[in-house]
């Protein structure tokens, strides 16, 4: 079973995940900030993550290094409420393969699993 991490502020979006990759087959752990993501990384191997920009006070980029530490192999999925060039940039600039704009549905989430071969 391939293991997804979420990482998201929102509690809500956390649950809407869980429930949504669980059908699908994955295994969903989440995680609602940085310090907790980084326990979860740090004892777990994860196949995708699923990343939110804005972490209450904190900037989700700031966990790319230790994703990219902890889990060389893991893809990650930025997912924002935010739009601009200025975001798009930073995504590029740190090495993420994808960003998504929220809202999302399933059907995006579960064609960017596929396409990372998740």
């Amino acid at each position: 079973m391939n293991k997804v991490l979420v990482i998201d502020d929102e509690e809500d979006i956390g649950i809407m995940m869980r429930a949504m990759l669980k059908s699908s087959g994955y295994l969903v752990v989440y995680a609602s900030n940085i310090s907790e993501a980084t326990e979860k990384l740090e004892n777990n191997k994860f196949e995708m993550v699923f990343l939110d920009l804005n972490l209450d006070n904190e900037y989700g980029l700031n966990l790319v290094a230790t994703i990219r530490k902890t889990n060389v192999d893991a893809s990650i999925v930025v997912i924002t409420a935010q739009k601009g060039n200025d975001i798009k940039k930073d995504v590029t600039l740190n090495g993420i393969e994808c960003l998504i704009q929220k809202p999302f549905n399933k059907s995006q989430i579960l064609t960017i699993l596929k396409e990372h071969g998740v």
